[in-house]
């Protein structure tokens, strides 16, 4: 028993050096103030950020937070700073007239859905992803959510319905639904004020697109189907219509995205149009009745009743009182 207690206390005073060999934990330490976040400056050694702390609140202004002051730098908050409102939440505050006051930039240069901001919810009756507000009531102007596009191929706002909702739905005054376009693309609103002058159809044209122009009168092709072509004879009853200038709504029995689209044109059939003519059958007074004539894409005064029966394009609006030019004419098939 002697023996194996003196063993024992050989062999444990062996380790003695080897237990004093382990090494102590480094002391870290350096200066430091209140209410700014401390980082390391070297393997032992710590000191200030740049970011300063208070109740909860950082901020790159130690000045801001201690002033409350966010327009000399923003304020990110892990609390909610409305006393009304206890529940928790990252709140973040700036007063700069010109910077945004959360910046969030995806650099991937690829990625079909790379985004900077991405809000979504999961609330059963009424969540939100993304909510803008301009809350001033004073303000002379202000916009809830801006969505920029800065190259060519690039949308400034996509709204995507894939659930079969609403695409889009604009509210008024007391909430009450003034606009709406559903999932099929079908718009609805009280009325429609567009900047164009006229109601227009689109249409194929025979030989190529790059020959016509706006005001050109245009006739029905009997050599095609659905197919327009100029006009090239006095009082022709299978005149159509004008060129459009500047329509303000273009039907089409094709989706917007269908191709055909980029190789027709747009006949007024409705409203106010500019149109070309010419005087070869006399001067154009306002009022005049207008047929084609003899030169190619051009209206003239129609003075032979027994040929104008469904041979009018629309009434003079303006008068021309020799060779060819352009005038308003107000269309009115007959």
């Amino acid at each position: 028993m002697k023996r194996f207690s003196v063993v024992f206390l050989l062999v444990a005073l062996a380790t003695l050096p080897a237990l004093a060999q382990v090494a102590a934990p480094p002391i870290v330490g350096g200066p430091g103030t209140p209410h700014y976040v401390a980082g390391f400056t070297g393997p032992k050694s710590i000191a200030n950020t740049g970011v300063a702390e208070v109740d909860s609140c950082l901020s790159r202004s130690d000045t801001a937070l201690l002033t409350g002051d966010p327009s000399i730098a923003a304020l990110l908050c892990l609390r909610d700073p409305d006393p009304n409102n206890p529940e928790p939440r990252v709140a973040i505050f700036a007063g700069s007239p010109t910077e945004g006051t959360l910046v969030a930039i995806n650099t991937s240069l690829t990625g079909s859905d790379a985004a900077g901001i991405h809000g979504s919810s999961g609330s059963a009756d009424r969540g939100i992803g993304v909510r803008g507000t301009v809350g001033n009531p004073d303000a002379a102007g202000g916009i809830g959510v801006l969505g920029e596009a800065v190259c060519p191929n690039c949308d400034a706002g996509v709204f995507n319905s894939a659930g079969g909702g609403n695409i889009l739905v604009g509210l008024g005054l007391g909430g009450i639904s003034m606009f709406r376009v559903d999932g099929g693309g079908n718009v609805f609103a009280n009325s429609y004020n567009v900047g164009g002058a006229d109601f227009a159809e689109s249409f194929a044209v025979a030989g190529e697109r790059e020959g016509y122009g706006p005001g050109d009168l245009l006739v029905i092709d009997p050599a095609g189907k659905r197919r327009l072509a100029l006009a090239t004879e006095a009082y022709s009853t299978l005149v159509a219509g004008i060129y459009s200038t500047k329509p303000g709504i273009v039907a089409s029995p094709y989706r917007m995205d269908d191709p055909r689209l980029a190789k027709e044109i747009p006949l007024a059939i409705v409203g106010v149009v500019p149109c070309k003519v010419s005087a070869e059958n006399g001067a154009i007074e306002p009022g005049d009745l207008l047929v084609t004539s003899s030169t190619t894409g051009y209206a003239m005064k129609g003075t032979d009743r027994s040929r104008m029966m469904g041979a009018i394009v629309g009434k003079a609006l303006e008068p021309l009182a020799s060779g060819k030019g352009v005038i308003q004419v107000l269309f009115t098939l007959q």
